[in-house]
């Protein structure tokens, strides 16, 4: 029998060489110190840069970009001595970073944003800002897309928070202060004239017909404020929010297809949870109770089931409030309520009972004394004035 040839011992490969076919040539393992010191240097120089930048989330992202382009410069040397890398790889990774760098930049910025939540005071990780930013942006995710960002800024006035207002018109809010009482500022928008609406309708006609002067209807305020941001609530009814503040103003002068608007706001406002405070919610009972009013003037004729729905509405946002929760916002609703009131007047069969009943509405906001006129802001001057066009009389004169 023919004996079997014994196989031909194969050596086996060196392990560098295993590298290098895995990795397409490359020799890794030539030079581990040398690794060593790269990567020490690399992340040096990048906590240099987030130390000098102030240690933001923008900072460590630029700190990052710094760290691995100074890894794949001080490689490329490194190529003769043995550690050979494709220049193709180093240069897709290098692209790479610098776009996750960018995307991450422009996460970070306000612009396209409609609302943006700033840095919550003792919240130096950000971690609650971000996890209501989150929130917000699912509340509404089921309908339209929310543009929610944050800012690695702290704001603990009211006027920081307008001056972000006021440099970018795409923000429509900014929320800040603490995890335990958050303020939101809202974008403002000019009060409604009644004599804005079309030439026709009701409301221009019941009130030239009584002598009465145009009145002008508060379609905004510049503050809420919420307890507890860590509550689920709290992001859901801000995400809500900010899914129809910024259209809202718009919707009130065509309020021709806004039966989804009134249901949104309507939700809004029967949203409950173990908030110490509710005022929050009268602002989507007020913003329900003018969209009602502005229905009910902008026909030929008056509808009047819509302007009980507009008292009923007002009346539920007041009661929202307790003394000295949001003047400004206690202000709006008492505005609108009494030039809901004057309308009722053309439909009661007490109609100087319901004029005088408007004026003594007026009269609530404007007679509180120079620090409640001060607390209510604007909304005090346009509830003054519209006073004063309920008795038929020209605006008063500004003080030079």
């Amino acid at each position: 029998m023919a004996q079997a040839a014994s196989p031909t011992p194969v050596e086996a490969p060196h392990p560098e060489v295993v590298g290098a076919t895995a990795l397409g040539g490359s020799r890794v393992g030539a030079h581990p110190g040398a690794l060593a010191v790269v990567v020490l240097v690399a992340a040096v120089l990048g906590a240099t840069a987030i130390a000098l930048a102030g240690g933001g989330a923008s900072a460590r992202s630029w700190g990052q970009l710094v760290t691995f382009l100074v890894i794949l410069l001080l490689l490329l040397p490194m190529a003769p001595g043995g550690l050979q890398v494709p220049r193709t790889v180093l240069a897709c990774a290098a692209l790479a970073a610098v776009l996750g760098v960018t995307l991450r930049l422009t996460a970070l910025d306000i612009s396209g944003s409609s609302f943006i939540v700033a840095q919550l005071k003792e919240d130096k990780l950000q971690a609650d800002a971000k996890i209501l930013r989150d929130r917000m942006r699912s509340a509404a995710a089921s309908k339209a897309p929310v543009h929610v960002g944050t800012i690695s800024r702290q704001i603990t006035r009211t006027d920081e928070a307008q001056e972000i207002l006021k440099s970018d018109p795409s923000v429509w809010g900014v929320a800040w202060g603490t995890p335990r009482w958050t303020s939101v500022s809202l974008r403002g928008s000019p009060p409604l004239s009644t004599a804005s609406l079309p030439q026709g309708s009701y409301a221009r006609r019941a009130l030239e017909r009584r002598g009465i002067k145009p009145q002008q209807i508060i379609v905004s305020v510049p503050m809420i404020g919420l307890s507890d941001a860590k509550l689920p609530a709290t992001g859901q009814f801000l995400g809500r929010l900010a899914q129809v503040w910024p259209s809202y103003p718009g919707a009130l002068v065509d309020v021709s297809a806004t039966d989804s608007l009134e249901i949104e706001l309507r939700s809004l406002g029967s949203l409950k949870a173990a908030w110490t405070s509710n005022a929050h919610r009268a602002l989507p009972m007020w913003m329900t109770g003018t969209l009602h009013l502005v229905r009910a003037i902008s026909g030929a004729e008056l509808e009047e089931g819509e302007l009980r729905c507009a008292l009923r509405a007002f009346e539920a946002a007041l009661a929202q409030l307790r003394p000295g929760d949001n003047r400004p916002l206690e202000v709006a609703i008492l505005n609108n309520l009494a030039v809901a009131t004057l309308y009722r007047a053309g439909v009661d069969l007490g109609g100087k009972q319901s004029r005088r009943q408007a004026q003594a509405t007026f009269a609530r906001v404007t007679g509180k004394g120079r620090a409640k006129k001060n607390a209510g802001g604007e909304g005090v001057r346009v509830a003054a004035a519209n006073l004063r066009a309920s008795k038929g009389l020209p605006p008063a004169r500004l003080r030079p």
